[in-house]
């Protein structure tokens, strides 16, 4: 039930969709009204129609700015409209959008849908937040446009980009996005290719820090920008040629608090930078001495990382660039873009390095700290250490090592901070203030809490070439313990390492156990070399898996065949002899399997593999070399019937986080306000029918903060008459306000304004008042 002016007269009249359809009461201006007995619309109704609340709201708003509201429902095929006749009768509906509807996956338990005017023109436009985030159908004199994808934010999933190049099958390279956990994926951009030539390994995705809508793409054959969240993609960045310039690597200035872009944009490709300073739109070739040998292309191992040039966090005219991998000496330089501008050329200079070992394996790659949170390079020589300095090393005795004591394997392929991770140096010393490190090398990952100082995997083991552990434990018992060792069969514990027994898997470089602390009951092993019958396949590419099971709240026995299952690998592309790993392809997929989310209750044979690609290449073009990246979903393992993708965490929930529209600025124009976890958060409304990236805005109101959709109401609305939408929240103790402020902000006091109309303060229920 609703109630909206459904005549022009300036009075609200109630509609309501009952069985038999619409039904109206005209308001007689008193306060009372005019009941019509009869529905209005034989539509829209449970009888008439066949609408269901759980499944089909109906929303009441002026769609076509004539001063009367409009009836829209959101149906199984998508959008309907039925349009105010003038007198408060109205004509029958028509699909206006095949969207934002039940058979096109939307739901009201997850996908709150609105309609309010966005653009200031009158009509009331579609706003619904999907999975992915939000979508907006502006109104038009006829209906409504197609939807648009304006905002990857207050979203019911968490989106989730993946960049695969050398892929499994050659026409999935590209850039891939899911918007659902994980279930489905859609390729959204191919890179080009260059006639028969194929792609080059995997290159640099990087969402612009600072933003929510603009991502960069380096697949080798081009940089391609999206300023939709992922949605879409453009190749940008042409030669005079008119062909695309190559590249390889992209780095990203961060972006201020109130601007809508970076500053800078810095495009390599081998020994030549690109830069723009509109976000990628347009691009200045730099004419400076930039080194030759920086921005190879990125590869699996003794290769470049991705991560082979950040921009400096003191300034954005700042870059510092690796070397490739295998020079002798290694190289770090640093780019000044501060005169840029006005020379078109850059200025670049050694960065002194620290002291090395004679070791060249891994990857080169470099990292720094963020803007406002400390002035320190991180810098990846192709050695077995991580380097930390500050910005200005005058000589080697300026770095300091990382991961004291060496934990991380030798091999190292990335160093990876978390977004709140800062640090500076003090006295000459490395000294980490917040945040969290990971090192990335052919051990796995590691973690770090006190910057990468010290990192926690498998410690204390001391054996040949371990390269892989598991281990799986319930309270009192356990944990077994799966020790994978290099070109050779492991070892199993099955109390902790008090006691080992051999573990035989066939050998071979990549065979890996992998377990999950949330399915205590079974551990899987890759088993490359391995038939389906677990024993030695013809030329050791049996390509198998094999799983260790035990009965539910039991350990399983990972030395005896006695309850495993050999389970056949996914279908090899022509030409490719390994779906995973092998003894005679050294490095690949030391880490085969995403862990399951604390909070998540795993499904039993639910898992999700990534396949690692490699540094290899085939001269012939008729043939496929094996350097394959793809992420491999098995929902039923035992079955190995799906391959689709891996799963992320979503965020906004319909029960526990309100998402509401209002003006909040009196520009006219609808924006949004959402109550997350730690608060308010908030997107302006720009011009076109989008919107801003949204701001955390107010440290209250949240659920962290005690608020409840089943307990607290709230609601926006002018309670000082300047055009400007305030909070109005009723929660335990009474009603609270917070003001708004005219630029998405709100002053707010944690008493309450009156202490009544709460639930605590006068019993007042979301389900009875």
């Amino acid at each position: 039930r609703f109630l909206a002016d459904l005549t022009g007269d300036g009075k609200a009249d109630i509609v309501a969709f009952g069985d038999a359809g619409v039904y109206t009461a005209r308001s007689q201006g008193d306060g009372s009204f005019a009941f019509i007995p009869t529905p209005t619309l034989p539509d829209f109704g449970y009888a008439a129609g066949g609408w269901r609340v759980e499944r089909h709201p109906r929303l009441v708003a002026d769609v076509t700015s004539a001063g009367h509201a409009d009836l829209v429902g959101f149906g199984n095929a998508g959008v309907h409209l039925a349009r105010n006749n003038g007198d408060g009768t109205f004509a029958p509906r028509q699909l206006a959008v095949a969207d934002f509807g039940h058979d096109q996956g939307w739901r009201v338990e997850k996908h709150p849908r609105f309609l309010v005017d966005v653009t200031g023109d009158g009509r009331a436009d579609v706003v619904g937040f999907g999975d992915a985030g939000v979508y907006v159908s502006l109104a038009n004199p006829t209906g409504f446009d197609p939807p648009r994808f304006v905002l990857p934010n207050f979203g019911a999933e968490a989106t989730v980009l993946a960049l695969a190049q050398s892929d499994r099958e050659t026409q999935d390279a590209g850039v891939w996005r899911s918007s659902d956990r994980g279930a489905t994926w859609s390729r959204v951009h191919a890179f080009p290719r260059r006639g028969s030539a194929r792609l080059g390994g995997a290159g640099q995705l990087v969402w612009a820090p600072g933003t929510a809508d603009l991502v960069y793409a380096a697949g080798g054959s081009s940089l391609a920008v999206s300023t939709d969240g992922g949605a879409t993609f453009t190749d940008v960045l042409h030669r005079p040629t008119g062909d695309l310039q190559p590249v390889n690597h992209v780095a990203v200035a961060e972006t201020s608090a109130g601007s809508l872009r970076p500053p800078i944009v810095y495009a390599l490709t081998d020994g030549k930078v690109f830069v723009s300073v509109d976000a990628g739109t347009t691009w200045v070739a730099d004419a400076g001495g930039v080194p030759a040998t920086v921005g190879g292309a990125t590869g699996l191992a003794n290769a470049p990382n991705e991560r082979v040039m950040v921009v400096s966090p003191r300034s954005p005219l700042e870059v510092f660039a690796t070397g490739n991998a295998n020079l002798v000496p290694p190289q770090l330089w640093r780019g000044d873009y501060s005169r840029f501008a006005q020379t078109g050329a850059s200025e670049w200079t050694p960065v002194p390095l620290p002291t090395l070992d004679k070791q060249y394996s891994g990857n080169v790659f470099v990292a720094a700290t963020r803007p406002g949170r400390g002035e320190v390079l991180f810098y990846g020589p192709q050695r077995s250490k991580v380097f930390a300095a500050p910005l200005d090393p005058a000589s080697a005795a300026d770095w300091q090592e990382l991961d004291d004591g060496q934990h991380a394997h030798v091999d190292l392929h990335g160093i990876f901070l978390s977004g709140d991770f800062a640090a500076t140096f003090r006295d000459g010393s490395y000294t980490p203030t917040a945040g969290t490190v990971w090192l990335a090398s052919d051990g796995g990952i590691f973690r770090s809490t006190d910057g990468g100082r010290h990192v926690h995997a498998a410690g204390s083991i001391s054996t040949l070439s371990v390269v892989n552990i598991a281990g799986l434990a319930l309270p009192g018992r356990g944990p077994v313990i799966s020790l994978n060792t290099g070109d050779n069969d492991g070892f199993a514990s099955p109390d902790g390492g008090r006691t080992w027994r051999p573990q035989d898997y066939g050998g071979g470089d990549n065979d890996c156990s992998f377990a999950d602390p949330l399915r205590p009951s079974q551990m899987l092993v890759l088993t490359p070399r391995w038939n389906t019958d677990g024993g030695l396949a013809v030329g050791g590419t049996g390509q198998t898996l094999a799983l260790y099971g035990a009965a539910d709240g039991e350990l399983p026995d990972v030395t005896s065949t006695a309850r495993r299952q050999m389970i056949p690998g996914p279908p090899l592309r022509p030409g490719s002899r390994i779906w995973n790993a092998s003894s005679p392809f050294v490095i690949r997929g030391y880490r085969p399997v995403v862990l399951d989310l604390p909070g998540d209750p795993p499904q039993p044979d639910d898992h999700v593999f990534i396949r690692f690609f490699g540094n290899f290449s085939s001269p012939d073009l008729g043939t496929f070399p094996d350097n394959l990246a793809v992420l491999l979903r098995v929902r039923n393992l035992r079955d190995v019937t799906k391959r689709t993708d891996w799963n992320t965490p979503g965020s906004w929930r319909v029960d526990r986080h309100p998402r509401l529209l209002a003006d909040l600025t009196g520009d006219g124009h609808a924006d949004i306000v959402g109550f997350g976890d730690a608060g308010v958060w908030t997107a302006l409304s720009t011009s076109g029918g989008s919107f801003a990236d949204p701001r955390f805005v107010l440290a209250d109101l949240g659920y962290d903060a005690g608020w409840r959709v089943e307990k607290h109401v709230r609601v926006l609305a002018d309670l000082t008459g300047d055009g400007k939408a305030d909070i109005v929240a009723f929660g335990d103790a009474g009603v609270y306000v917070a003001l708004s402020q005219g630029d998405g902000t709100f002053a707010f006091t944690s008493v309450p304004v009156v202490a009544g109309f709460g639930a605590q303060a006068g019993g007042w229920r979301v389900d009875r008042h």
